[in-house]
């Protein structure tokens, strides 16, 4: 079985199976992040499946990304600013920055205020977090929970699946 390195991020290694893996740290294999799962997939089998996540990427433009950051520096915000100049419209979601404009955008305190619909909801929050963001998810109608690597919250992931919802941990 070999895999070949497909993408390389600032800390992770995309592999050609689509699993993240962190490189070695300190000399030491750092633990691999949680595998990705997706509705179309019982509940633990991963998902592996890159053309699940283009097809989920492909069919999602209007994100809302809920802990976007203003430090230029951090992981959320330039993921935003690469989704904003790839096409996508990005809804910055940030209860501290509420009312202030982000990356063009008004941002809002919680994904129950935004103003249109969106297709995905992004989250770069910590995993005990997480729960009320899918629960808001749910309720306005989004198809897409995406925690991000080293984010994972189970919950979370069974309540996305159960409303229709795709489910990216």
């Amino acid at each position: 079985f070999v895999q070949r390195r497909v993408r390389s991020a600032r800390r992770y290694t995309i592999l050609a199976s689509g699993v993240a893996q962190r490189p070695e740290i300190g000399g030491r294999s750092a633990p691999s992040p949680e595998p990705l799962h997706c509705r179309d997939t019982a509940p633990d089998t991963p998902m592996d499946d890159i053309a699940t996540l283009r097809r989920i990427l492909k069919t999602s433009r209007k994100i809302a990304m809920v802990g976007l950051s203003d430090q230029w520096y951090r992981p959320s915000h330039f993921v935003a600013k690469y989704l904003q100049q790839h096409g996508y419209r990005v809804f910055p979601v940030n209860p501290r920055l509420a009312g202030t404009t982000l990356l063009g955008e008004t941002v809002v305190a919680s994904v129950l205020e935004l103003d249109e619909p969106v297709d995905m909801v992004d989250v770069f929050r910590r995993t005990e977090d997480v729960l009320p963001i899918a629960e808001a998810a749910v309720t306005i109608g989004a198809r897409v929970l995406w925690q991000q690597i080293g984010v994972v919250n189970r919950e979370a992931d069974a309540l996305a699946r159960a409303a229709g919802m795709d489910s990216v941990m």
